[in-house]
């Protein structure tokens, strides 16, 4: 069996991945707000954007942010590797 050396994050990755993170989280989070308030549109309002009933439902079939974190984090749970 060959030994590896662990290879540990230093404090600027970690910094930067979690702004990554949190980059991508406060994107989810908008894009969730502008389907939420493209799904209120009224028809007359559908019809100056140039968007159909059919192309609103699409655009918000998509998974809700909830529903990612909880794929996230039940596939961090099975696969879990304790942060140093």
């Amino acid at each position: 069996m060959i030994a590896r050396a662990e290879v540990r994050p230093t404090g600027g990755e970690r910094a930067r991945w979690l702004v990554g993170a949190l980059d991508l989280i406060l994107a989810w989070l908008e894009r969730s707000q502008q389907r939420a308030r493209l799904a209120e549109l009224d028809r007359l309002s559908r019809h100056d954007l140039g968007l159909s009933k059919a192309d609103i439902d699409t655009e918000c079939s998509y998974p809700r942010l909830q529903t990612i974190i909880e794929h996230v984090s039940d596939h961090q749970h099975a696969t879990s590797h304790p942060l140093p």
